[in-house]
């Protein structure tokens, strides 16, 4: 027989594991090892996000697409996923010009298994104003480019979002990035097949 404390504890922890789930909002002042692959760079925005703080993304127009790197809290195993779970982030573009370049992806993940992008129906985001991204965790609504979407799943070792989006100097502002999973975390298996 549970004691009543064991009980509750056991309740709790199975509401907990329902509604797990890994988010960014950047309102404990840090960037959370977000990071920029591009030619840009990523500092926190104080007070401009929506609400709150939020990740700044620079971009300087001078070479490669600019991405938003997620830390590790979001890759590993999100195998669990089912067609209701999501990926969300609020998005602004900040520029006083409108020279839009190509609309690509908005959301990519990859790993040994592969990689699949989600390109929403209207990828152009209105300037200077904030815009709600959410792409469901379901295969129809993605672009397999490699690989198939069970084996991406099993093992998503990246997650990136697009950060660019016009020809010329901007800065781009993410909040609110959330998975409605929380990935099971791989473990690092050692090579011990060297010798010395």
């Amino acid at each position: 027989m549970f004691k009543k404390g064991t009980f509750f504890c056991i309740i709790l922890i199975l509401i907990s594991t329902l509604y797990s789930q890994v988010l960014s909002d950047f309102e404990d002042g840090s960037i959370e090892r977000w990071r920029s692959e591009g030619d840009g760079y990523c500092e926190l925005g104080v007070e401009i996000g929506n609400p709150g703080d939020c990740l700044k993304v620079f971009d300087y127009a001078t070479g490669a697409m600019n991405y938003a790197i997620a830390p590790l809290k979001f890759t590993g195993d999100w195998s669990m996923a089912t067609t209701s779970d999501y990926l969300h982030f609020d998005l602004k573009v900040v520029t006083p010009i409108s020279l839009y370049c190509s609309t690509t992806l908005v959301f990519e993940i990859s790993g040994p298994g592969g990689k699949a992008r989600y390109i929403p129906a209207d990828p152009t985001p209105p300037l200077n104003v904030w815009t709600s991204y959410t792409a469901d965790l379901d295969p129809l609504q993605w672009n397999i480019i490699e690989g198939n979407w069970l084996s991406i799943l099993a093992d998503v070792d990246l997650l990136r979002i697009r950060a660019e989006y016009l020809n010329g100097d901007e800065y781009v502002l993410l909040d609110n990035i959330l998975l409605t999973i929380d990935p099971i975390i791989s473990p690092v298996t050692p090579n011990c097949s060297y010798r010395f």
